[in-house]
């Protein structure tokens, strides 16, 4: 299931969201948190995913790491990843101060999830023509 709101077209969204499922194995959800804590756009194709749950969550987790780099003289927050269980998760920040986040089952890509992620905000974060 694919959700946008209108500040990102859905076809964008979309095109994003297939580029990293065909690169990364085992995909549960790709969200768009907004720094409001908002999600504009999501997808998930695991039936039990909340994602007013995950984006509460990972809101509260980004905000506290955001602070604590900052606090400690390391930066701005880039990338934040965990790994739990039977998952990871790959957040990246885009220039909008927006988070792509990747949630996946298969946590021998995590570097692969790393990169696609990259690359995926690289191009959300290029100017529309």
């Amino acid at each position: 299931m694919i959700r946008t709101a209108p500040v990102l077209s859905e076809t964008t969204f979309r095109g994003v969201v297939d580029r990293l499922r065909k690169a990364v194995s085992g995909i549960r959800a790709v969200v768009l948190l907004a720094p409001d804590g908002s999600v504009p756009a999501y997808f998930s194709d695991h039936p039990n995913f909340q994602v007013d749950v995950f984006a509460s969550e990972y809101s509260t987790a980004l905000r506290i790491a955001g602070s604590t780099t900052n606090d400690v003289g390391s930066g701005e927050l880039i990338e934040y990843i965990t790994v739990s269980g039977p998952t990871i998760t790959v957040v990246r920040r885009l220039q909008s101060g927006s988070f792509l986040i990747l949630t996946s089952e298969n946590q021998g890509q995590i570097g692969r999830a790393r990169y696609e992620i990259k690359r995926a905000a690289l191009f959300l974060d290029q100017p529309l023509a």
